[in-house]
């Protein structure tokens, strides 16, 4: 029953994913303004500083990822107390994480609910966490954060 609704979750979290607010807004097309137009000069200096904005929530983001499988390694089971908070804290971070780190986020939350339950994790979620990890090792890398897992 437990293990039914972690995968649950893990299936929800695309969809969870896809109704975030990160996404772009579509650019102006060049026919609507002309080339000498001030808001032109508005509207290049907004991408730069929403790339500034979006850099440095990826880069929060995985120094919160490193942070949380850092707490994982050194918890021992059986603290089911300190891996629910672990939990709520993985779960609440990826509520508010870039694209790149929502996933990886999530399955750290998904292990700390396993390890409530036994000091043995499934093979498939050990497996799922290894995915999620090598997923963000890029951007994460670009970020300026070493992600380790």
């Amino acid at each position: 029953m437990k293990k039914t609704a972690i995968w649950a979750v893990l299936a929800l979290a695309p969809l969870l994913a896809a109704c975030s607010p990160s996404a772009p807004a579509p650019a102006p097309s060049e026919s609507a303004t002309s080339e000498n137009s001030p808001m032109e000069t508005t509207s290049d200096a907004a991408p730069s500083s929403d790339a500034a904005a979006d850099a440095s929530g990826l880069k929060a983001s995985c120094q919160k990822f490193n942070e949380l499988a850092a707490k994982l390694r050194t918890m021992s089971y059986p603290d089911s107390s300190g891996y629910m908070n672990l939990y709520t804290e993985s779960q609440t971070a990826a509520e508010s994480a870039p694209a790149e780190t929502k996933k990886a986020l999530t399955a750290i939350g998904i292990l700390a609910l396993d390890y409530t339950k036994s000091d043995t994790l499934p093979q498939e979620d050990k497996d799922r966490m290894t995915q999620e990890w090598q997923a963000i090792s890029a951007p994460c890398s670009s970020a300026g954060v070493t992600a380790e897992l």
